[in-house]
């Protein structure tokens, strides 16, 4: 299995303006989330067993897309189909409300490793039980949608970090987002145009396959 990187030079480019209007905490904080996707995309890579094809993405939404000057917290996107060979288990022996969300998620590996690496550091971490009417967009919220809000520390100066979480193998009536082309076709406003989006990292993990000799 390989990683290949889906990025433009273009749409690093526009990566790379967006992450230099950050504050250097926001910055460092936008950093550390691309690093622990990546860091999942090379645990996915790493399986031993056999593994369908996956996808990871990280994106920027809402009003940090289209509206200028300093926004009061960063929302992203993450979209992710890969199925682990177990499910995540946290470190933390903790049993409050937010891990017991964390566990509706079916021990997924994204939200898992996002909050656990977060509260490491400090933050804050919330699973709320609803999404907010903004991030009803595209996918409706029944289908796949889930939310993790984290929050910096109290002397800290970094933003808060919204996430809407699309986890693409839990589509209804038993389909799943195989590529990032099947997630642009659905992830739509109610014409069918596309979301207003800034891809920070686009990575597919691939299986090559030996080819059936006859």
């Amino acid at each position: 299995m390989t990683i290949e990187s889906r990025l433009t030079s273009d749409q690093q480019a526009e990566a790379n303006e967006f992450l230099d209007r950050l504050s250097p905490w926001d910055r460092t904080n936008m950093e550390e989330v691309l690093g622990v996707i990546q860091g999942l995309t090379i645990k996915y890579n790493g399986q031993h067993w056999p593994n369908d094809d996956a996808i990871f993405g990280v994106y920027v939404i809402g009003s940090n897309v289209d509206k200028e000057g300093h926004r009061p917290d960063i929302d992203l996107l993450i979209v992710g189909n890969a199925e682990f060979d177990r499910r995540y288990s946290p470190r933390s022996l903790e049993r409050d409300a937010d891990w017991a969300r964390l566990r509706e998620t079916r021990g997924d590996w994204v939200l898992g490793t996002l909050a656990e690496w977060f509260r490491d550091r400090g933050f804050e971490v919330e699973i709320p039980e609803e999404i907010p009417s903004e991030y009803d967009h595209g996918l409706s919220i029944e289908d796949v949608k889930m939310m993790m809000r984290l929050k910096p520390p109290a002397d800290s100066q970094a933003s808060p970090i919204d996430i809407v979480y699309v986890k693409g193998n839990y589509l209804p009536r038993g389909e799943k987002i195989e590529s990032f082309e099947d997630f642009y076709e659905v992830d739509t406003d109610s014409d069918g145009n596309a979301l207003g989006r800034i891809a920070l990292l686009e990575e597919e993990v691939k299986h090559h396959r030996e080819p059936i000799r006859p």
